[in-house]
């Protein structure tokens, strides 16, 4: 499972896990409004043993796993009244389902890799499943500010974490004092970056064999920090893929998103490493490392991290 916060490089990082035909693909399994069937509807769920939602999601896993889970209506499709495309989505669902279910029956494929940032909080409890293994994507938190910004995505969950009584005695005594203030937008978003970040750098302090894939570093080598993690995961690194993964983060790429989607797979990923700078005022970025850069620098320094 690739997870971290939000626009910190967990689906370039799950696709290039799944340029081999040996890695099925699962999109956001947790996700509230486009997860798998029976997933709750609180966006950031937090699982723990013995919370209310734990038998139920670790069921869930177990089904997809075993290629026997299936994906809900996704909420974020706009209502048809095409005759062709109410067909499409009462046969197939959606074109997750269609992904995972060909994944699922496909005899080459011998593991998944679960893309889903929605299920950073529950990596503590996710992390002792018996057949699973996490993997935390870090991202400088400006870059983090900037993506988030320029989709939109301002309306930070960091209030609802701190509502939770259990993730507010996680969180720092700093984090803890945001409780119940109104927040600037860039306030918004690096408290919420270093909320999940500091949650992640708990565990993964705890958990040392649990790689930690710096946005930047994987931008900077792509085929270095893709081949540490085929070697770790035993992924043939093949020919294929490594033409396939030149091609996904080529300099001739562009760097800006096209069209502004959300998701651009096939970027210039050694010039996308500080396209924030265009975005991100130096007082703005003063600011953000002053909420954020202890955090950032504690998990940069762990062992976990891959260089």
């Amino acid at each position: 499972m690739i997870t971290g916060v939000p626009r910190s490089g967990s689906t370039i990082l799950a696709n290039v896990l799944a340029l081999s035909p040996t890695i099925g693909y699962v999109e956001e399994p947790f996700n509230s409004q486009t997860g798998m069937i029976g997933t709750d509807d609180h966006f950031f769920p937090y699982i723990y043993k013995g919370s209310k939602f734990q038998k139920r999601y670790d069921a869930i896993l177990d089904d997809i796993l075993a290629g026997r889970a299936h994906y809900k209506e996704n909420q974020l499709q706009p209502p048809t009244s095409n005759p062709l495309r109410v067909i499409y989505r009462h046969l197939f669902t959606n074109r997750y389902e269609i992904r995972y279910q060909l994944d699922a029956h496909d005899p080459r494929v011998k593991q998944f890799v679960l893309k889903d940032p929605t299920a950073s909080l529950s990596s503590q409890h996710f992390i002792n499943h018996p057949n699973l293994s996490i993997i935390y994507t870090l991202r400088h938190p400006c870059g983090v500010v900037a993506s988030h910004q320029r989709l939109g995505w301002v309306g930070t969950p960091i209030q609802d974490f701190l509502n939770d009584p259990k993730l507010y005695k996680l969180m720092s005594s700093a984090v803890q004092a945001v409780k119940g203030k109104q927040l600037s937008e860039i306030d918004g978003i690096a408290w919420y970056w270093r909320a999940v970040n500091e949650l992640i750098l708990h565990v993964a302090s705890s958990h040392p064999d649990t790689p930690i894939v710096e946005h930047e570093a994987f931008s900077q080598d792509p085929e270095g920090i893709t081949k540490q993690l085929y070697q770790r995961f035993d992924i043939p690194f093949t020919h294929a893929v490594e033409t396939k993964l030149k091609a996904m983060t080529s300099t001739d790429n562009p760097t800006d998103p096209t069209n502004n989607d959300i998701h651009v797979l096939k970027r210039n990923s050694r010039e996308n490493i500080h396209r924030w700078k265009k975005y991100i005022s130096k007082a703005d970025e003063a600011h953000i490392m002053k909420i954020c850069g202890q955090t950032y620098s504690k998990l940069q320094k762990l062992p976990n991290t891959l260089q």
